[in-house]
Parts: C-alpha cells; structure tokens; sequence
C-alpha cells in the first residue's frame, strides 16, 4: 500500500479552511532567492507532509525533500502530486502578468484593506465551489493560485515584517481585522534615504502603524503624481516601493520598503528578504493546511515484465475451439492481490462456462478489474465494441445466464456477464489497445529520445547506460526485410527472445531491444521511403520542459501557444542524473530532424532536479525540444514527445469581470495581434458550456502584419453560483487553431455596486504637472453610482482626496462631492455596499504627461516634525451611509451624482492661476 496524493485529495484540503513589486515570480540564476515559485512549492510540500504524516515538517529540512522520501519510488504520486503544484503555480503565473494594473491585488499603495477585502471575497469562493457535487477543480486550483499571489505580496510589500518580525498576519484573508492598526492618511511612514547606497534604507520607516509603499512602473507608463506629498513634510513621507524602475522612489519620503530581493538596488529591504521569504511559506502553509482526505491505491510495478511474458507464449495442443476460459482466469485471480487488473486473453468460447458464478463471486471478493480481450470466438463471429482503459472502481453486479451453452446476447459473448471492461479486436489489432492499457494502468513510462521524419536511408540516434530498454515505432512499411539496425559496434542488431520487432498492423512495427548497448545506433531504410520514426525507451533520466517569457524581471511560463518570432528561455528539467553527466546544449528540431537552433546551457540546481536553461527564437514552423550532454565518453539524448505548436497570432485578455452577476451584461475586452510577417484574417470565436454568451460569438477580423484589434465579447449571468466555462479561440479561415484562452466564472449571489463615469473635465496640462502649479487646475467628473444592496461607504484613494455628502442622508443620498486637483492627478474611487461588496474604479487626468519630480523652493526652514493636519491636505472623509433596514421588501437602486471638483492651494508658483486658466480657455 502507498500513499497517493492526488489533485483532488490537495485541493479539498486546501479549500476546507472554514468551520517588480512582489517577489520573483521565477529566477534560475539566483538559486536563494524567494520566488513565488519556490515559495509555493516549498508551502505546498509542507501542507502535504503534514497531511501524510499528521505532523508538521522538521523546520530545518526541505519538505520538498522530506515529500520526496515519503513518495520512495512510486513515481504515479510523485507526478499526480507535481500536478497539483503545476496547476497552482500555473495559475499564479497567468494573475502575475495582471496585477501590475491593480495595486489592490498586489497590496502596495497602501490598498491593504482592499487587497485584504479581495482574499476575503476570493476565499468564500474556494470554499463555495468546494462545496458543489461535481468539483471543477481547475477552476479551484486557479482561484488558490490566485490567493497564495496577493496573499504572499503581503509580505514583501508591506511593513508587517519589519513590525512582527517572524510572525504571520492570521487575520489576513479571514476577517477585516487587523492585528496592527492601518497608517492614517495624513501621516507620513518614512522619511528619506539613498536606495543606491546599500544599507542607507535600513530605519527609514517612522510608524508602527501598517503600510505600504506606494509604486508607479516606469515600464507600465507610470507619470508621476500618484503618491500623496504635502508641502509641510520635509525628508518625510508617505513610503515608496522603491527599485530602479519606481518612479515614485524620487518622491519624499525617497527610497522604499520592498523586500521582493536581497539585491539592494531593487529593494531597499533587501536585508529582510528572507524574513519576509518565510513569513509568506508559513502564511501559505496556514491557509492550505486543514481538514483533507486520505486515498490508497494498488498497482504492479513492472508492466514491462508482462509485455516480455506475452510476447513469449507459445500455442499448443487443441483440436476443438473452446478452452478451459474460467479455469485459467480462477487460478490467475486467486494467485492476484485484492485490487488487482486481470486479463484475459481468448479467441475462443469457454469449454467451463459452469464457473462464470464462482469466478464472478472471487472477482467480487478481491475487488478485481476485469479486462478481457476477445480476439475471436467459436463461430468466428467478432462484435467489435468500444475499448476503455481498465477502470479501477467497483465492477458491476455479476449476471452469469443459467444455460451455459446459450450464447450472452450483449456484447462479449459468455464473458459480458463478468463484468469489467471488454476490448474486442482481430489478433492483427491487439497489440495497440493492450500497450496502451497497459502503459496507463500497469505505469510503463517512457523517456523520449528522438523523432524523426526520415526520408533518407540512414538515421543514427544516441542510446545511453540510463536506458533499461530501447523501443523504436516505424510507420512507414509493412516488410521487416525493409528495416535493419546497426549497433555501436557497426553489426547488425539480429531480433530473437527477449529482443523482438513486431508487426502490429497499418504499416507499423516496434522494436524493443532490452538493455541496449550504448553508443551511436542507426536504422536502415532499405527502400528509402518515407518513414516516421519514433526512438522512446525506459530509464531513470526523464525530463520536463517549459517554455517562458520575461516579464518584468521574472520568468513566466508562456501563456497558451508559443508566438513565431519572440524570445523566450527554455528550461529542461532532468531528474536521474549522476553526478559524471553534464548537460550540454538544448537544441530545437524540425519534424524531419533538421536542427533548427542549438544554444549552450546554463545549469541550474533545484533539489534533485538539473535544469538546463537557454534563450531562443520562436520558429515559424512546428519543434521539438530536445536537451543533450554526456555521461563519461558517451552522448545521450532526451526530447518532447509531442511538438511545441508556434502561432503567429496571439490574444491578451485586457478586462474581464472577474465574476458574473445573474440577469447583468458583463464584458471581455480582448486584443489580438497578428505578430506574422504577412497579412492575416483570423476568425475569432467565443463559447461557453451555459450559453451566457450573447450578440456576435464569432468575429471575423482582417488585421495587417505585426498590427492587433480590439473585441469584446458580452456575457449575461444566469443561475446563482452556477459555473461556466468561456473558451475564447483563434482560428485561421481554415479553423486551425492558433491560439486560446479559457476563462472560468461563477454568477455571484449579488449585484455589487456599480460605478460608470458620466462626463470629465479637461485633463491636466502639461504646465499643471508640476508641485509649483498643480495646485491652480481643477479637474472634475460627474459618476452615477448603482447599489441595490443599498450604498455604506464611498471614498478615494490617495486618501488626500476629501469626500463631502451634500444632498440628503441615508438612503436619501443622491449627491457626492470629491475635491482635490492636478496635484493629485491620479485616483482610485471606492464605493462598498451593506453586504461588504467592493468596487472600484481608476481616474487618469495625466493625459499621457509626467509629473514632475522637482519639489518648490522653500521658504522656511521646516522640522521633521509630523504634524497632524496639514492646511493642504485634508483627511479622507468616507462617505458612511446607513444599512437599509430589513422592512424594505424590494431592493434599492441608488443612483448617486458624483461631482469632483478639485480645489487644494499652493503658495509657491511658476505659472499664475490665471495663466493656466487663460490656456484652459484656449
């Protein structure tokens, strides 16, 4: 008996928890750093060391490693297991490449209640569609990997590790307590320092009080004016993330607080990286570990030895068609251990159709699974029927007829009332159906070698000591007179015993040479027509390849199908390497194996994993990853066993809801790009498993060489908590696939409030950009606000925008009034409603300038003293209107007229108000 961990069995575990500006996402050439990637593995492994044992892992052991030593050798666990953390991190990766345009996801400028908020919501989630019959556990694993991203932010970029120390923030994603009070909007939390210069950054935080830095990426088009600054701080501030590429780093209070690194230049808390590192493991672990299911299993564990077996009987005896069927199956079922998969091999009727009952009742006894293969019968009369895998559940109820020489008329024959699965096939046919029922039931692996379309008459391959046995599939002739093997010694390879090549039907045959000689082998096509040629085998190198992009500093793995013509790294991971090997080169082939680029690799160390790590060019056509070295003086060789696909479009979601609402539109906004070197016409089609979908689900689009368009796709949300799947695909005019996005929604249980922008004043010029004017434009809006479940609070941030009810009380509210102006050029408007239903929606009056950084002259010397309200700043008023009592029968639509008007002064100027208004005018 082994233990399995398996998807399913994680994720009820982790879901079951009721009654660059973040870390790394991944980063080969720095081993020690915290990535999200190492940090959720390192997490998972520990909530699943837990699981197994009931303990909690050694804190000074790996629990990777740990996990490791619990799988032993069944390989089936380990990779159901790697599945888990794929699919997780898989899910981090895609939310990773969004939450820069969300700092709420992210929890930096201090949107700490709000990022705690969106965990909150996220996590009621997990738990309600853990809830339902059928579990889509994609959807679950997604929406973890979602959490675990903001949740793990949490640490890096707030200052609870400098408050807490080692300890983790518990409430965080529970409740909207805190357990250290949040920084006040009129308070400066850090003063100056000098990120270049390492170390100056270490106690530039001066409040207890929760924080976090504020962030504008010069890479996401950040301009400037976004972090809060008041004329009465001197050398302090509200914190800036800080790292080369924050704009808002130069802006009192100067420097940061990240601890995304331990690279001084990109985090001015390099030194609490790993603090922060393990406050997100334990952070991680604290939500995956509770309540979670055990599962057994049983398998043999060397289907190759039954292959060798088979391939070994011989015919003999007879003289009349039926056999002794039953007796057979009854010895070899009660020699089998409960559990096991039986099989059955006849082309023939049972002569001892008398034991079907007590061959049926020891089949139910040891829980075994039937497969019988039927290759013919006494009137050769052959049903064909479907094949299925042997499936390892309860058989059916036996039903033996009682005439036992009258025929079963069900598919089968006299074995149908058995049970279990029956695969009826000519005996030209079998081979196929029983190798892959094999290979997935009896955990026959193989590792990839070489595939090659071969049009000449000489292929010559690489064969390694890691190799127990070699196999060869030819598609191409149906003469073995055609086919010869050389070894490494030149001589012919001659086929006898062990060592077979089969014909299995369709032009095919399969060589299996057992332990193999190593060196340089070649195949023979003596008639020099055109064969595809797969060499495949057993052994313990295995690899697993990856295809990524940089993004912000950080690899991601690529989303959907590789792009012709854009860079990405490659990174093979070999496990079963000794310690003489060296991996070498990752080289990518053309389906006829014509090498289509060879780059040197860097080599990584990950536990027992080597990862070979090398940068390329996407080709225009289909390839094959291959990574190889060499053990002592030979040459060995490893590759994908399907090709990687290149597209030339590719499609980006640029807004989705996020969650569906019964009976209301919600929008997907894609753009796709043809990224060809010629023009295209792309068909572009949505579907959804619940037809939510509505107007136009196919688009045809004509876009020009390396140009994109922008569609959108409409939805209208059905059943509460129901769950559909939108499968968003391009096509080429002659449907093949290029490229696709599935998306994943669940209809909420209510409409939250909504937010839509009626009309804007003029955006802010360019000479308005500036502490010295910003203060002499005003800018403004008018906003409708919708709240059915009845409005409780409206506010801004930065909070140095104030908020004023003018008009009515209560549910009476129709009017709100923000102030401010182009000193504070940039905003978020938040607006909750009585079920705690969060919105928000972002301003711009940048209109595309930068703000600039030069600070006014000052005219008296100020201390560093914090004063409590400063004349030109206001503190944040949220807007607090009262829940709707529990007598109102019908839901409340408010709809809120929402005028901004922003009016803050500056004494110290360049321009004059009425310079700036004079070019308003103009």
């Amino acid at each position: 008996m082994k233990m399995h961990v398996p998807l399913i069995n994680v994720v009820i575990g982790i879901s079951l928890i009721c009654p660059s500006v973040q870390f790394f996402f991944m980063e080969f050439k720095y081993p020690t750093y915290y990535t999200h990637s190492a940090i959720t593995k390192e997490a998972v492994a520990r909530a699943a060391v837990s699981y197994i044992t009931g303990n909690p892992p050694d804190a000074e052991k790996s629990a990777v490693a740990v996990l490791d030593t619990i799988f032993g050798k069944d390989e089936t666990a380990r990779e159901n297991y790697g599945e888990v953390v794929d699919l997780i991190i898989s899910s981090m990766s895609e939310r990773f490449r969004e939450v820069y345009n969300n700092p709420t996801h992210i929890m930096a400028d201090e949107l700490i209640a709000e990022g705690n908020s969106y965990l909150i919501k996220t996590r009621q989630t997990i738990i309600e569609l853990s809830t339902k019959d059928k579990l889509d556990i994609n959807f679950i694993a997604d929406l973890i990997g979602r959490y675990l991203l903001t949740l793990q932010m949490f640490y890096c970029n707030t200052n609870w590790v400098e408050i807490e120390h080692n300890k983790i923030c518990e409430n965080l994603g529970m409740t909207d307590k805190f357990d250290v009070p949040l920084s006040d909007a009129d308070e400066a939390s850090c003063r100056n320092c000098n990120e270049k210069k390492e170390g100056d950054c270490k106690t530039n935080l001066i409040t207890t009080k929760l924080t976090s830095g504020y962030l504008e990426l010069k890479t996401r088009g950040g301009k400037g004016g976004k972090k809060p600054w008041n004329t009465n701080w001197q050398d302090v501030g509200k914190c800036s993330h800080g790292g080369t590429l924050d704009v808002s780093s130069d802006i009192p209070a100067r420097g940061g607080i990240n601890k995304e690194t331990p690279e001084y230049r990109l985090s001015p808390h390099y030194f609490l990286h790993n603090n922060s590192g393990n406050a997100a493991i334990t952070a991680s672990v604290h939500f995956l570990v509770d309540k979670a299911y055990s599962n057994t299993y049983y398998k043999t564990s060397d289907g190759l030895q039954i292959l060798n077996r088979l391939n070994q009987l011989t015919v003999h005896g007879g003289g009349d068609c039926p056999e002794y069927a039953f007796t057979g199956l009854q010895t070899a079922i009660t020699h089998a251990n409960n559990g096991s998969c039986a099989f059955l091999f006849t082309d023939a009727d049972p002569k001892d159709y008398s034991l079907c009952e007590s061959v049926g009742r020891l089949i139910e006894q040891k829980n075994i699974h039937l497969v019988t293969f039927l290759t013919g019968n006494c009137d050769r009369k052959l049903e064909k029927g479907k094949s299925s895998d042997c499936i390892q559940t309860k058989q059916q109820p036996i039903r033996c007829p009682s005439h036992r020489k009258k025929r079963s008329s069900s598919f089968g024959g006299f074995f149908a009332g058995l049970g279990g699965t029956i695969i009826a096939a000519p005996d030209k046919e079998i081979t196929q159906p029983l190798k892959t029922l094999l290979e997935k039931n009896m955990d026959i692996k193989y590792v990839f070698i070489a595939k090659k379309k071969m049009e000449s008459n000489e292929f010559s391959f690489p064969v390694d000591a890691y190799l127990s046995v070699l196999v060869i599939e030819i598609i191409g002739t149906s003469s073995k007179s055609d086919i010869q093997f050389l070894d490494p010694r030149n001589v012919t390879k001659i086929f006898s015993e062990r060592d077979t090549l089969d014909y299995i039907g369709r032009n095919t045959f399969i060589a299996s040479i057992m332990n193999p000689e190593e060196g340089m082998w070649t195949l023979a096509n003596y008639r020099q027509s055109t064969w595809f040629v797969q060499v495949k085998g057993q052994g313990d190198l295995k690899i697993k390849v990856k295809l990524l992009e940089r993004f912000e500093g950080s690899l991601l793995d690529i989303s959907g199908k590789p792009v012709s013509g854009h860079s990405i790294t490659i990174a093979v991971s070999v496990t079963g390497l000794n310690e003489t090997t060296q991996l070498e080169s990752v080289i990518i082939y053309s389906e006829n194996h014509t090498e289509l680029q060879r780059q040197t690799v860097e080599v990584y160390s990950d536990y027992k994993e080597n990862i070979a790590v090398a940068d390329f060019m996407v080709p225009f056509q289909d390839f094959w990853v291959t990574v190889e070295g060499h053990d002592d003086s030979y040459m060995f060789q490893r590759t994908t066993e399907t090709p990687f696909q290149p597209s030339v479009a590719d499609i980006k979601i640029l807004s989705d809801t996020g969650e569906l609402y019964s009976g209301m539109i919600s929008n997907i906004t894609c753009n796709v790009t043809n990224f060809g070197t010629k023009n295209e016409t792309f068909i572009v089609t949505a579907v959804d498993d619940l037809s939510y979908l509505t107007y136009e689900k196919t688009q045809r689009l004509f876009i020009p060489s390396r140009d994109s368009e922008i569609i959108t796709f409409t939805l209208r949300g059905g059943n509460i908590k129901s769950v559909t799947t939108v499968k968003i695909s391009v096509n080429t005019t002659d449907n093949r696939l290029l490229q696709e996005k599935v998306l994943k929604y669940m209809v909420a249980e209510f409409i939250p409030p909504t937010l839509n922008d009626i009309s804007m004043s003029s955006m802010c010029m360019l000479e308005s950009m500036n502490f010295e004017n910003c203060s002499y434009q005003n800018i403004g809006l008018n906003v409708s606000v919708q709240a059915t479940l009845g409005l409780q609070t409206v506010y801004c941030k930065p909070n140095s925008i104030d908020v004023e009810v003018t008009n009515g009380t209560d549910t009476s509210l129709n009017n709100i009034i923000i102030s401010g102006d182009c000193c504070m050029p940039t905003f978020r408007v938040f607006i909750k409603d009585t079920k705690g239903n969060l919105v928000q929606k972002f301003f711009d009056f940048t209109d595309g300038n930068t703000f600039s950084k030069v600070l006014p002259t000052k005219q008296i010397i100020q201390t560093t003293t914090i004063q409590k309200r400063s004349p030109h700043m206001t503190s944040n008023k949220n807007v607090v209107i009262g829940a709707i009592g529990g007598g109102v029968s019908a839901l409340v639509i408010l709809v809120l007229v929402v005028s901004v008007m922003l009016s803050m002064k500056r004494k110290t100027k360049k321009y004059s108000a009425e310079d700036i208004n004079i070019k308003l005018k103009n």
